[in-house]
């Protein structure tokens, strides 16, 4: 018993001595304005608290702050090449050996064939042949000199013409003027640069095709079983052989000839409703044909592959009225790119094959732009595509940046925010990243630790004080930036007040946090106080906690004189 009593005796005494501090503290300054109060950086020590207040000052934590954004870059790029009048009609597309677009179109104003390319500074636009209505169906192909030519169609004379620059000026000539030989020209060169051009015979209703031999243009008809030879498209095998898609109007079918060295090997591809508009071909490296196509019936975009037994067909995009103008490329693994109209919207789009799905997507969606496309890849398989922006009546050129870098992410962090601890408390900050980056810990702006190349950091605060606190972790690299914020609210519990009331939310506690607050804590004096305070005090609240008369006497007999004083002070 007599244990028990001197146990109470010490704690009554050190409680009161903590009391009559904090009342002689309160007599001295309540006549005192209290001083703007400034918020402290948490990861300071109690030692670091007796340091000038200006050296101490962070931000306040209601000011926003700004969050480092994310790089976020478009994997398009759009421009204008031409907006002189009503131009970008029926474009062609190819990538010189620096990766460099060349676009030849129809200039509808003037009716004039015209031709732009990328110098590495800017666009080079220069018109070719402007005898008559001239330019329809142009269709490029460049050599290994980079030297662009032109099929295309002189709809004054109905004539197939053909057009070679050579050094710095262009050789124009008629291939055919047997009829009305204008329309839907495809062009391919072979190993020696010679020109061989797929087109329709309108007067005849026939596929024909020509070549240049060295000395002369020698001219066939390939397919005349009915009205045949719409949409062609060319491409050249590895013995210099041209394959041939094209569309038979009669059936509404799509077609495709091959030369197999002594003649020409036609069949149907496709004979399921509607099919064959809008044709385009690549070969891959066994010379097996690839055809986009448009099927009328249902407005699908449609993709047929020859697997070396049979031919494999498949939709690619349903969405709407798609499948129009389309354009088709092979990537290094073969794998098929198709550019596109998408005719219920008027949009550009694109698909291509990943190995083991269509991804599809919207490349321009600004008014009507899906009209006389073409698509070529660079050498890292990035697509480029030019077309008409019909809406505005301009050539168009779009290209993927094959480059793009991807931000780095935080991609998991703990604790969830807000946090709340006392004063005193250890709290560590952790975050997990999809990229090595460089992390800056910061409190309120300051910051209090940075980490070099890592994918995990962590920051560990050993002494919390109170105030509320944003918690940031800034990751960056040379892709870009992210962060995570925590709200993160310190609060300093009364030990003594609390185990007396048995709660931390009675408001006479709330009182002798205000005042703590407003008059301990912005003074060195106050600080020192609270800071013995907290030291003393956690063992002596055990003791009244555990002890049902001792936590009434306390409550009774010094809290809450103490609260009266202190209410007086703080209102």
């Amino acid at each position: 018993m007599k244990k028990e009593e001197k146990k109470l005796r010490v704690t009554f005494f050190a409680v009161a001595i903590t009391i009559m501090l904090m009342i002689a503290l309160a007599m001295n300054v309540a006549s005192a304005e209290p001083p703007a109060k400034a918020k402290r950086n948490p990861d300071q020590s109690k030692e670091e608290l007796n340091h000038s207040e200006e050296d101490r000052a962070v931000s306040n934590p209601s000011e926003t702050i700004s969050s480092p954004c994310s790089v976020s870059r478009s994997l398009w790029s759009l421009e204008t090449v031409d907006s002189d009048g009503f131009v970008g009609g029926d474009t062609s597309l190819a990538l010189d050996t620096n990766g460099y677009p060349h676009i030849s179109y129809c200039d509808v104003t003037n009716y004039d064939l015209k031709y732009a390319k990328w110098t590495g500074s800017e666009w080079s636009l220069e018109t070719v042949d402007s005898d008559g209505f001239v330019g329809a169906c142009t269709s490029l192909a460049l050599d290994t000199s980079d030297d662009p030519h032109i099929s295309y169609g002189d709809v004054t004379n109905s004539d197939l013409k053909y057009a070679k620059r050579t050094g710095s000026e262009w050789s124009i000539e008629t291939v055919d003027s047997d009829g009305d030989v204008s329309w839907y020209t495809s062009i391919a060169l072979d190993t020696n640069g010679y020109p061989h051009i797929s087109y329709y015979d309108r007067t005849n209703y026939d596929l024909k095709y020509v070549k240049w031999t060295g000395g002369e243009w020698s001219l066939e008809a390939v397919d005349s079983d009915g009205f045949v030879g719409g949409d062609t498209s060319i491409a050249l095998d590895t013995n210099g052989y041209p394959h041939i898609s094209y569309c038979d109007v009669t059936n509404y079918d799509l077609k495709y000839a091959k030369w197999t060295g002594s003649e020409w090997s036609l069949e149907t591809v496709d004979s399921d409703g509607d099919v064959g508009a809008c044709t385009s071909l690549a070969l891959d490296t066994s010379d097996d044909p690839h055809i986009s196509y448009g099927d009328v019936t249902n407005y699908d975009l449609k993709y047929a592959k020859w697997t070396g037994g049979e031919w494999r067909l498949e939709t690619v995009d349903s969405d709407g009225n798609v499948g129009w103008d389309t354009s088709i490329a092979l990537d290094t693994n073969g794998y098929p790119h198709i550019s596109y109209c998408d005719g219920t919207n008027f949009d550009l789009k694109y698909a291509k094959w990943t190995g083991s799905e269509w991804s599809l997507e919207t490349v321009d969606s600004d008014g009507e732009v899906c009209l006389y496309k073409s698509l070529a890849l660079g050498t890292s398989g990035d697509p480029h595509i030019s077309y008409c922006d019909w809406t505005n009546l301009d050539l168009k050129y779009a290209y993927y940046i094959s480059d793009i870098v991807t931000p780095p992410e935080i991609i998991s962090h703990a604790p969830e925010s807000p946090v709340d601890d006392y004063v005193g408390a250890t709290r560590t900050f952790n975050i997990t990243i999809n990229q090595t980056v460089a992390v800056s810990w910061q409190i309120n702006g300051t910051e209090v630790q940075p980490n070099a190349s890592v994918t995990a950091a962590s920051y560990t605060n050993t002494s919390a004080v109170n105030g509320s606190w944003n918690v940031s972790a800034i990751v960056t690299n040379a892709n870009g930036t992210d962060m995570q914020t925590w709200t993160w609210t310190v609060t300093s519990p009364c030990f003594i007040a609390t185990a007396a009331y048995g709660t931390p939310l009675h408001e006479d506690i709330d009182v002798l946090r205000a005042f703590r607050d407003k008059y301990l804590i912005p003074n060195p004096a106050g600080r020192a106080i609270v800071n013995l305070y907290y030291d003393v005090s956690p063992p002596l609240a055990n003791v009244i906690r555990d002890n049902e008369g001792l936590r009434t006497a306390v409550r009774k007999g010094f809290v809450k004189p103490l609260v009266d004083i202190t209410r007086r002070v703080v209102d």
